[in-house]
């Protein structure tokens, strides 16, 4: 079982670890691009741009974080709110279905009393 668990986690670190690399090259292509543009190569500049790009980045990652997060918590108030009406329409359920019973029950002693 040990194996069996410790194998269905690799694939999904393959995952992570394909799509952090998958950001990295992203990054370091705008990098390139933006470097190609600069007319003046400097340290200072390289040094600057580089920094800029990866504050961009950073700031698009968290804000597209916050909003599964939002969209996460969402889906888990109507989920539960799904599920408090299912309970509801099951007590429902079970109520009529005793109140019909004991219609049942009544009339068939009032049929059978005559």
């Amino acid at each position: 079982f040990a194996k069996t668990a410790s194998s269905d986690s690799l694939p999904k670190q393959d995952q992570e670890l394909s799509h952090k690399l998958n950001m990295v090259d992203m990054v370091l292509a705008k990098i390139e691009q933006k470097i190609d543009s600069l007319e003046e190569l400097t340290p200072h500049s390289l040094n600057k741009t580089v920094e800029v790009i990866v504050k961009q980045e950073m700031s698009l990652k968290q804000e597209r974080d916050a909003n599964l997060q939002f969209k996460f918590d969402r889906l888990k108030q109507q989920s539960k709110r799904f599920e408090q009406k299912t309970n509801f329409a099951i007590k429902i359920l079970a109520a009529s279905n005793v109140i019909l019973f004991l219609a049942i029950l009544a009339l068939s002693r009032l049929i059978l009393a005559k």
